[in-house]
């Protein structure tokens, strides 16, 4: 509510700004799930035991906990992104809105498991904070938001392609431009604020299609 109503309603034109909110209600839902790390930590010592020992295999434990946390990662995407999406005025209309929703559904679940993955991996509880931490940060940094993929070096081109932050608000930001609202917009010329790169400016193909220029 309090980042819903600090930037309610920004200018239609501010595209950059719309890009930054979609990507920290992504960033805040990913976040939350670093309880993860310690409860599966924890779990996996019996997890293993029981595993080794022939009760069960890997499957069963992986689905059980995966089908826990879907009616949690549902009810959380959708509370959060119901009240932040209409106080800042997104794209007014049930399907870009239900679009959203689901986009920060499956966020979510994919870095919850990220997250799950790495108390799996990792031989200590502080090791797997620390490489969680650390990937969710290269994931964000190489998002498309911070670094767009035109100033990116070499082959670090490859975490862009990784990255699931880059697939998702690539999707969010062509849901929400793609609505009616903005075709006025598009369609005449837009001088960009000189700390806006051109990708984050949706534009016109040959056409008529909205793109974002991110690939």
């Amino acid at each position: 509510v309090v980042f819903g109503t600090l930037f309610y309603q920004p200018d239609e034109e501010n595209f950059a700004l719309r890009f930054g909110i979609a990507l920290f209600i992504l960033i805040y839902l990913s976040f939350s799930n670093f309880s993860e790390l310690p409860v599966t930590f924890q779990a996996r010592r019996t997890a293993y035991k029981q595993t080794l020992s022939g009760f069960y295999t890997e499957l069963p434990f992986i689905t059980s906990v995966w089908v826990v946390h879907l009616p949690i990662a549902i009810i959380n995407s959708t509370i959060a992104s119901s009240i932040i999406y209409w106080l800042v005025g997104f794209a007014p209309n049930a399907p870009s809105f239900l679009f959203f929703v689901l986009g920060t559904i499956l966020t979510e679940l994919t870095m919850a498991s990220w997250f799950r993955m790495m108390s799996l991996f990792a031989p200590t509880e502080e090791l797997a904070n620390t490489l969680s931490g650390s990937s969710t940060g290269i994931f964000l940094l190489f998002s498309g938001f911070l670094l767009t993929r035109e100033k990116m070096p070499g082959a670090a081109i490859a975490l862009y392609y990784i990255s699931p932050f880059a697939w998702i608000t690539r999707a969010l930001m062509l849901n929400e431009f793609g609505n009616d609202r903005y075709q006025d917009i598009i369609q005449r010329p837009y001088d960009p604020p000189r700390y806006v790169d051109p990708p984050m400016v949706p534009q016109r193909d040959g056409s008529g299609n909205i793109v974002m220029n991110f690939s």
